[in-house]
């Protein structure tokens, strides 16, 4: 695959890019989110940064997206990876998330991804099985199943 085919191939790398990558998360929860009958209670966290301001990249990966719904005990996340880290397509997971002695237990819909067309329309119906239908976590893995987008 060339870097032709990746969406915002230098995100890790290039700071004018990942200020366009940022816009084009933000821009993909917002249109999620306008499905949403009620979506007032889905909150887009901060992304990560450094002490001096710089976002936080790790390994050529980044957090691009996090939406949490405290009433609902729902969360998102999503990591997307630079092709350079040899990492292709879309993996996803639902899981339990927090502490259960000190704290709320969250659902959680854990994607990583390369960002492609292809993996986009993926991340699109997982976002929208989670958020909009609030599928449960056995529906859910059953649609990651059947998207290919299970966790190896």
């Amino acid at each position: 695959m060339s870097n032709d085919e990746f969406k915002l191939h230098r995100f890790c790398e290039d700071c004018s890019e990942y200020a366009v990558a940022e816009l084009y998360w933000d821009d993909l929860a917002a249109e999620i989110l306008s499905q949403e009958a009620r979506p007032g209670g889905w909150k887009l966290l901060p992304r990560p940064r450094n002490v001096s301001g710089q976002p936080l990249t790790e390994d050529g990966q980044c957090t691009m997206l996090s939406l949490l719904h405290e009433t609902r005990k729902r969360w998102v996340t999503i990591e997307q990876f630079a092709p350079s880290t040899g990492a292709r397509g879309v993996w996803a997971g639902v899981e339990e998330f927090g502490d259960p002695h000190n704290g709320p237990i969250f659902e959680r819909l854990r994607i990583d991804c390369v960002l492609t067309d292809e993996t986009e329309t993926v991340i699109r119906r997982l976002l929208v099985g989670f958020v909009v239908q609030s599928l449960d976590e056995e529906a859910m893995n059953k649609l990651i199943l059947r998207l290919g987008a299970a966790r190896a």
